[in-house]
């Protein structure tokens, strides 16, 4: 049982950075849910990726006490990194523009946080909505492989099982008992299989900038996973077993199927950077990264064929290297080969059975 005090007065300031492009269309429900949290000592930064919608005059007319910073259109990993350098806080939380948090999201967190000085970072269990409605009251499994397909699901993938008591730190949740399941440990091996840290929910000690490094903005779409496996490299996470905020999902954002390619890959990139910079972990399991760096170029060479069969060929090429061969990449090479009207007939038919 983990019990908490509230001590430290005044509390810890929280930077809340919020990377944003083209979403006024959501962002005023996203603050209000951050500017109703129970721990008031925060500053809200908005990082705007240059937007060409009405942000900027949504924020001047409603929210004028935000902090909000405009940039020229980077991707992801530079607007983090804007607004992470401007924070002043010693703990910043991350969030997207288009989810909502839960009113206690930041108490519990921080609270946490304090009670385990040893811990570098905390996520938590989220929800899920579409803008039709709710689709998930706990979806971190059905979102991340890498929890869905472990045997133990996210309490295996952490050392350390407790109870956090909230009732000795004055924390009050409307729809839990105040004692919430959570867990501690290292996620480095991990993580460095497949993520499962929702970056939306992620609340950190500033100080982890400095001693494990910024997002790699080299890495436009899967800069959170390459992030948090560094991060995993220089010690403890925290995961609240709650959900703590309501995860939008459309097919705008970056994991919609518009960035597949992108995406595909990122994966590869931050793969090979896992097995470069890992000298433990190549020596523990090299022949298990190198498959994965095969399996992830065999993916990618799939996902590329009808946009770019030169790259498509370059990656088939890599998966070979790598020795992910096999029925798969056959199959990929049988495609990569086929005229284009004859590949999509093809499809056509496998769709119509």
């Amino acid at each position: 049982m983990i019990r908490l005090s509230h001590d430290r007065t005044p509390p810890p300031l929280v930077s809340v950075v919020i990377a944003s492009y083209n979403a006024g269309h959501t962002l005023t429900a996203a603050l209000e849910s951050v500017l109703a949290q129970s721990h008031t000592n925060l500053e809200v930064i908005v990082v705007d990726d240059g937007s060409t919608d009405d942000t900027s005059a949504l924020l001047a007319r409603q929210f004028p006490h935000v902090s909000y910073i405009r940039k020229t259109n980077g991707g992801l990993p530079t607007a983090r990194n804007c607004g992470c350098l401007a924070a002043k806080g010693e703990f910043v939380a991350l969030m997207d523009a288009d989810d909502i948090c839960h009113p206690d999201r930041i108490s519990v967190q921080l609270a946490f946080m304090l009670a385990r000085p040893d811990m570098l970072l905390c996520s938590s269990e989220f929800s899920a909505f579409k803008a039709d409605g709710p689709i998930g009251e706990a979806y971190a499994e059905d979102y991340y492989s890498q929890i869905a397909e472990n045997p133990g699901g996210i309490k295996a993938l952490f050392e350390e099982h407790a109870i956090l008591d909230l009732r000795t730190a004055g924390i009050a949740l409307h729809s839990a008992d105040n004692q919430l399941p959570v867990y501690v440990g290292s996620c480095y091996k991990s993580l460095a299989q497949g993520n499962f840290i929702h970056p939306p929910t992620v609340l950190f000690r500033r100080e982890v900038l400095e001693q494990c490094g910024r997002f790699d903005e080299s890495i436009r779409n899967m800069c959170d996973w390459d992030w948090l496996v560094r991060v995993a490299r220089c010690g403890k996470f925290g995961y609240v077993d709650y959900p703590l905020l309501n995860y939008r999902l459309s097919e705008s954002q970056l994991s919609g199927t518009g960035n597949s390619l992108q995406a595909s890959l990122d994966i590869l990139s931050i793969r090979e950077n896992i097995a470069r910079n890992a000298p433990e972990l190549r020596a523990r399991c090299g022949d298990v990264l190198q498959l994965a760096i095969g399996m992830s170029a065999l993916a990618a060479a799939d996902i590329w064929i009808d946009a770019d069969k030169a790259t498509s060929l370059q990656l088939l090429a890599k998966a070979l290297r790598n020795s992910a061969f096999g029925v798969t990449w056959c199959k990929v090479l049988a495609k990569l080969l086929l005229p284009r009207m004859v590949l999509s007939r093809l499809r056509v038919v496998r769709r119509r059975n």
